[in-house]
Parts: C-alpha cells; structure tokens; sequence
C-alpha cells in the first residue's frame, strides 16, 4: 500500500478555516466578544474565565435551539487555541497588546 502526500498551501488552509467558520460565524463572533469582556471586567482567570464563557455560550445556543452538546466541544478547541494565538501575539509584539 502506497502513502499519497497531499501539500496544503497556508492559503489553503486559511480557507477551509474560514469555510468551517462560516456557518457559526455569529456564534464564535459571540465567543470572541464574551473572551473580551471577560480579560477585562471579569477578575477571574484562566479556566473560571472559560467556564463563565462556555456557560454564556450554553445560554445563547440553547436559546437558538442549537444542539450544544456538538457547540460545546468546538468553542471549547475554539477558546483554546483563540487564546493561544492571543498570547502568542502579545509574546511578538509586546507593544501592540
């Protein structure tokens, strides 16, 4: 059995990210919004931060007759690395953040 190497171009990839995203464009937007409000007025951390996120997340699908249990799992990843490339950002360019 031969291996088939398949290259995938950054633009590609940038693309199929942003096709995956479109479809829950507003719910992820909503994410980003409460991760926001949260570094600022909140006084929690790390994952209390998250938590109330996930937990105002919930509120908003449920209420959209969105199955959460399919949400939970994405915007958990979503946050995740959301925050990750955020750090990495302040890390590159500590005058900017």
């Amino acid at each position: 059995m031969s291996k088939v190497a398949i290259a995938v171009t950054i633009g590609q990839a940038v693309v199929s990210i942003v096709n995956a995203i479109h479809h829950g464009r507003e719910f992820y937007q909503q994410t980003v919004d409460f991760m926001d409000s949260m570094q600022i007025d909140s006084g929690l951390t790390g994952p209390a931060k998250k938590a109330a996120v996930m937990d105002k997340m919930r509120e908003i699908l449920l209420g959209k007759n969105e199955d959460w249990e399919r949400w939970a799992l994405a915007l958990s990843g979503f946050i995740d690395r959301i925050k990750a490339t955020y750090n990495d950002f302040k890390g590159l360019f500590p005058k900017l953040a």
